[in-house]
């Protein structure tokens, strides 16, 4: 079971756009951030090397779940300029306990595209579960197994080279994606239905590894909790402030 990080409540303590990190919201429940690059332990300086036990280092700054991304043929590689990890083909995370919600979630990713986004997998388990960026403006997931869900934006889309915030919600069945840069602020994507227990067991992909994200990770944070719009605009203001 993964453990809960115990903090002090937004409002008590912090300022929209001051000292906000994610440890600020009490349902926060995982969160990965890169902080050193590489975990070094035969030596070499290449984040490019697949030789022995070298690994990119994604740092868990709460919760017990890890990464596992020990198997040379899956490691992402750590990109110095943009302090984020490659994901691309077949570079993608796995999870060593796989996350099974059954009720109200959050997930906050900042990202970057390389490209015009194809079924970009941002999330998943086997072909049963995901969250994915179908194209420039749909969203697309399926929870246990049930029919795809589409969130599509009438007039705003993504584009190759922005960064962007994208925070997926779910509460009482109701999924919600918002999303924030490349000229976009703080937006309501818009809305779905699921309420069936979704499972995630990678992260960059979806499908047994046959839709992955072709682009950038650089943090991701998972809550137990619908994030409240105050919450949602701390968190947006935290990763802006990179």
């Amino acid at each position: 079971m993964l453990s809960l990080k115990q903090s002090l409540s937004l409002s008590s303590t912090k300022v929209l756009g001051g000292d906000f990190e994610p440890t600020d919201i009490s349902s926060l429940q995982l969160w990965y951030k890169h902080l050193a690059g590489m975990e070094n332990y035969d030596g070499e300086t290449d984040p490019n090397d697949f030789i022995n036990t070298d690994k990119i280092k994604w740092q868990s700054q709460v919760g017990s779940n890890l990464l596992d991304n020990d198997q040379n043929w899956n490691r992402p590689l750590w990109n110095i300029g943009k302090m984020s990890v490659d994901i691309n083909d077949n570079k993608f995370y796995e999870f060593t306990s796989s996350l099974s919600l059954a009720s109200d979630f959050s997930f906050c990713f900042s990202i970057q595209l390389k490209a015009t986004p194809n079924d970009d997998g941002l999330l998943g388990s086997g072909s049963t579960n995901m969250f994915e960026i179908q194209d420039n403006n749909t969203f697309g997931v399926r929870a246990g197994g049930s029919t795809e869900v589409t969130i599509t934006h009438a007039s705003e889309t993504l584009a190759a080279d922005n960064w962007y915030t994208i925070i997926l919600t779910r509460a009482s069945g109701t999924l919600s994606v918002y999303v924030d840069g490349g000229g976009i602020t703080n937006t309501l994507w818009g809305t779905a239905t699921d309420s069936d227990t979704f499972a995630v067991d990678t992260v960059g992909s979806w499908n047994n590894d046959a839709s992955n994200l072709n682009g950038y990770i650089r943090d991701l944070s998972h809550f137990n909790a619908e994030l409240s719009s105050s919450e949602r605009a701390n968190m947006i203001a935290y990763i802006n402030n990179y």
